[in-house]
């Protein structure tokens, strides 16, 4: 450590295990951020200047407002793979940096830059290659004065950072990890990683996918009973006869009622004139009611229905009318009376209704009834789609829709199909379906299963994920063959080639099903790997085999023409199926 009254500086800072720090940036800063309760997550107020993905330790420095003088000392001494961050107190009025000082941050292979303050040059430093942050812009130059301290607790909008924290960051933002929790970070983030597997989950175990038994209970009597088919449809008839006797009851007694004030109606209309004179002569109604009772031998109810008669009822018209309405009536009390009376006509009436129900309210069956109860699997929810799966030599494992790539041209320049780390690069490509089934054999001999939909669907930019997060391989273990069984016969084989030259063959169906924990293909020497597996249609393949030396007489390529060539190579390079 340096200090004096001007400046502080320490280089004693902690860095983690850069293994667990590209596991980290695998991940969205906004999965982390929820893992870590949402309090970890730095405003936005500091914005990325490009799209390139942020992870690394922090390699902190502290300024003057707008002055930059500790930033060249923190270009200079931090290490490979380190972000450096300002805290410029979010100052605006003067840049921190620019084209000429990333450019050298780029030089020193410095994993990103923050400036809790102001820069300048923006257009330019949306194109550089490594991430960047600020809160402000500006075209003003800085000082180059101090004081400044290196690698101290700092603030940025808000949130402390301290030297060897983990910063990760994307288009949402940057969260700030602890590196004593990066472990248990990476743990708890495995568990959302994938949301396409989290919502089809949902779709399965959620109610947007319910399950419900239904049973014959019903009310008879008032009491709860579980009836049969055959009982219920019983009890419901029996219901629907109850319902149409009462109804046909009402109706019966409705009529009679209308037919007997009508028969008071006919009466008075043949004796109008008298019944006018009675009514005239009467003190008030209670009297005319009851001499109307007396001399007619009326009811109260016919008596009250004439009194309140109004004068037009008595034209010719109306008087046919109520003759109609009359003889309506009979005819309708006799039918009714008729069902009451038959219960064929009652049974008549319950189909007739249940037709009319049908016909109003029934459309095409939405359900299928299936004698055979099915259990929807996670997979019945993935849409199957052909994918582009790339591994790297260090591991990382990717999966992007096929269509996202176009077909090139003449002429045509590609496109960058991964953002690799430092001393890594593309070991393979699969073109393949999501449902497809694969089959991973790794340098230590072991075989495991997986399904294309569960590797991880990244853009074509993104680095991917660890196979080692996908699969229980271990620490020192590599990946050497995936190979897609879809559509391949159960007859088909395995042959297996080590590094010191060993070969076998082994049927595919015993590699069919395989749990999570990994299935053991070979057993290898102390000092042995397994370098190349792949499906053999048996017999029929021609085997050829080069080594890394090529020396080959004319009598040993005589020898080529065998079925099998077996060779003893201290290090194949390309195995083919002719």
């Amino acid at each position: 450590m340096f200090y004096n009254f001007r400046f502080k500086i320490n280089d004693d800072i902690t860095r983690i295990d850069k293994n667990l720090i590209d596991q980290l940036g695998c991940y969205p800063a906004a999965n982390i951020g929820d893992i870590l309760n949402r309090v970890a997550c730095i405003s936005n107020n500091v914005r990325p200047l490009n799209k390139h993905k942020l992870c690394g330790p922090a390699y902190t420095v502290k300024t003057v407002p707008g002055d930059n003088l500790m930033l060249y000392y923190a270009l200079d001494n931090a290490l490979p793979g380190d972000i450096i961050v300002i805290d410029g107190g979010g100052y605006d009025l003067r840049a921190l940096c620019g084209e000429i000082m990333i450019i050298y941050a780029v030089k020193k292979q410095i994993a990103g830059i923050i400036v809790y303050g102001a820069v300048r040059d923006v257009e330019a430093l949306k194109e550089m290659p490594i991430p960047i942050y600020c809160s402000h812009v500006s075209p003003n130059g800085p000082y180059k004065h101090g004081p400044g301290e290196i690698n101290v607790p700092i603030v940025v909008d808000g949130l402390v950072v301290n030297p060897g924290d983990i910063l990760v960051g994307d288009q949402d933002g940057i969260v700030i990890v602890k590196p004593e929790e990066v472990k248990e970070v990476l743990i708890e983030v495995k568990k959302v990683e994938e949301p396409e597997l989290v919502l089809n989950k949902l779709y399965k175990y959620t109610d947007l996918q319910t399950t419900f038994g239904v049973i014959m209970l019903a009310l008879v009597n008032n009491i709860p009973k579980v009836l049969t088919l055959k009982q219920i449809l019983k009890k419901y008839i029996e219901h629907r006869l109850e319902v149409i006797t009462r109804r046909t009851q009402y109706d019966l007694d409705k009529a009679k009622r209308r037919a007997h004030i009508l028969e008071g109606f006919r009466i008075s209309l043949d004796n109008i004139d008298d019944i006018i004179s009675l009514i005239k002569s009467s003190k008030d109604a209670k009297e005319a009611i009851a001499a109307l009772m007396k001399q007619y031998n009326f009811t109260e109810i016919q008596a009250k229905a004439i009194l309140d008669m109004r004068l037009q009822r008595l034209t010719g018209l109306e008087r046919d009318k109520i003759e109609q309405e009359y003889s309506e009536l009979i005819a309708l009390i006799d039918e009714l009376q008729s069902i009451l009376n038959s219960e064929d006509k009652k049974y008549k009436i319950i189909k007739t209704e249940i037709i009319e129900l049908k016909t109003k309210y029934a459309d095409k069956r939405r359900t299928q009834i299936q004698d055979v109860r099915t259990e929807i699997e996670l997979e019945d929810l993935i849409k199957e789609e052909d994918v582009v799966v790339t591994i790297t030599n260090k591991g990382y494992v990717k999966r992007v829709s096929a269509d996202t790539y176009k077909l090139q041209k003449r002429g045509g320049v590609g496109v960058n199909s991964t953002n690799t780390i430092e001393n890594d690069e593309v070991k393979n490509i699969y073109t393949v379906k999501t449902l497809d089934k694969l089959l991973i054999f790794t340098d230590k001999g072991k075989a495991y299963s997986l399904k294309v939909y569960e590797i991880p669907e990244a853009s074509k930019a993104a680095r991917g994920k660890l196979m080692s997060n996908i699969i229980n391989l271990a620490e020192d273990e590599n990946v050497s063959a995936i190979l897609n069984i879809a559509g391949a016969s159960k007859d088909a084989e395995l042959f297996f080639i080590t590094k010191n030259g060993i070969a076998k063959k082994s049927k595919l169906e015993y590699f069919l099903n395989i749990n999570k924990s990994g299935l053991i293909a070979t057993k290898l020497d102390d000092n042995d790997e397994l370098v190349f597996v792949d499906i053999s249609r048996g017999v029929k393949d021609e085997i050829f085999i080069a080594t890394k030396i090529i020396s080959i007489t004319n009598k040993i390529a005589v020898d080529l023409k065998v079925t099998f060539l077996f060779l003893f190579i201290s290090s194949p390079c390309q195995i083919f199926f002719n």
